[in-house]
């Protein structure tokens, strides 16, 4: 391991293969989904259903974790929102 932190490899010790060198191995990923139903049947048989699903993610190259920092860069972070209805409709003959 140099200063920087990367990792030099020989997999093969003295053999042919040259070696490769691997930046720094530390990196924390950041996850989270949610996802919320609301459900109303209007009559028996006649449903409408409305969807909610949010995702965030954020990786950085901290390779600590530290619950207050890394809640708090997940929930700052960019988000993706999607919102669904859908509606089913009972026919008697």
């Amino acid at each position: 391991m140099d200063a920087s932190g990367a990792v030099t490899v020989d997999a093969d010790g003295a053999g042919p293969a040259p070696s490769f060198t691997v930046p720094r191995p530390d990196f924390t990923i950041r996850s989270l989904r949610a996802n919320g139903v609301l459900r109303w049947e209007f009559r028996p048989g006649s449903t409408l259903f409305l969807v909610w699903q949010q995702q965030r993610g954020v990786s950085t190259s901290d390779g600590d974790f530290r619950l207050g920092r890394d809640l708090n860069g997940l929930l700052s972070g960019p988000s993706d929102n999607v919102l669904a209805i859908k509606g089913t409709w009972w026919l008697a003959w």
